[in-house]
């Protein structure tokens, strides 16, 4: 599931859980003796220890010291989270919620152990239980529930939630539509360092908060910083490169950074690589590098491609002879879905 929190961790907080045998398991296990911290923890674990369970759980969850095993990962999971503990509790639900050591995701029953989770005070289980009332998977969809959990979640460090909080405000999702909120929730994020957060934050500097003048100065150190990361990031920032109208225009480095973003996997950018190629400009113009970059963004669902398509194999160019047979095709294509 999409933003899914999977922080599963034996060493992660709740230390009244964690005594005496756990501990001494967890040292060997830090200092990279696993088999001796599985030999700590099995012994423990038959005496219903439930720290000792939940890391035994981990250990065939992730192959540490031992073959990964998903099934018996979830039954020894399930053994800890009878008992009450939250970590256990939390680690079942993600196992249901993703299949892990399951004949198939379990939605209803993550639903039930993120709960029994988040009850025990876990952050990330209502993340995980918000983003399933948020989609209605396993439980009826109930947006102000979902953004209720986000907030609890947000409230104990969570940026993933308060980026999905911000994005609920934005958007008017199960709430008033509200970008000072939104704004708020994604500052909150990002000072956790939520990479979607600052392009999104960006985004409403850069058009002005609630019909407040843009804000390039606060806007743009955002962008830069999450298009070390995003392709989306990459995509918006080539824009201003190419246009010149925010930032100085500067060709070679739009380009670079649609390619980066196209190679990434964004099909807007692969259409805006294919269209410089065409026009020579920030590259030098090579038609079959064009026709390359209008067919992956295709492939990608962009109907725009077919035309320019059209027109490259009809005409033919730089590392492209003309092909009037293909010409004809994406031309038939391109009337289909009603562009030109």
């Amino acid at each position: 599931m999409q933003g899914l929190s999977t922080q599963a961790l034996p060493e992660a907080g709740f230390e009244q859980w964690e005594t005496g045998p756990y501990l001494k398991g967890k040292s060997f296990l830090d200092n990279g003796f696993p088999e001796q911290a599985m030999s700590i923890w099995m012994t423990a674990a038959q005496e219903r220890h439930a720290a000792c369970q939940n890391g035994i759980g981990w250990m065939y969850q992730h192959g540490v010291g031992i073959e990964a095993d998903l099934q018996r990962a979830l039954s020894w999971y399930l053994k800890a989270a009878e008992q009450g503990h939250p970590k256990a509790m939390f680690n079942t639900a993600l196992c249901y919620d993703e299949g892990w050591g399951t004949a198939q995701e379990d939605d209803a029953s993550a639903a039930v152990w993120y709960e029994r989770a988040a009850a025990a005070g876990y952050p990330d289980a209502y993340l995980n239980l918000g983003l399933l009332y948020l989609y209605g998977y396993g439980v009826d969809q109930d947006l102000p529930k979902a953004n209720q959990l986000f907030e609890q979640a947000a409230r104990l460090g969570n940026s993933d939630a308060a980026y999905n909080l911000g994005r609920s405000c934005y958007l008017g999702r199960g709430c008033v539509e509200d970008e000072e909120a939104a704004s708020r929730w994604y500052r909150l994020a990002i000072e956790d360092g939520h990479v979607w957060a600052s392009y999104l934050q960006s985004l409403l500097y850069f058009d002005g908060i609630n019909g407040s003048p843009p804000d390039h100065d606060r806007a743009l150190p955002l962008l830069y910083s999450a298009a070390n990361i995003l392709p989306e990031a990459k995509n918006y920032l080539a824009n201003l490169y190419e246009h010149g109208d925010i930032i100085e225009q500067d060709m070679e480095r739009a380009f670079q950074l649609y390619l980066s973003a196209a190679e990434d996997g964004l099909g807007d950018a692969m259409f805006n690589v294919a269209a410089l190629f065409t026009q020579g400009k920030g590259i030098e113009q090579d038609f079959g590098s064009a026709a390359y970059w209008f067919e992956r963004a295709w492939d990608n669902g962009d109907a725009e491609a077919a035309p320019h398509l059209a027109f490259l194999y009809s005409s033919g160019g730089p590392n492209l002879p003309a092909d009037v047979e293909k010409g004809a095709y994406w031309k038939k294509i391109a009337e289909s879905e009603g562009v030109e």
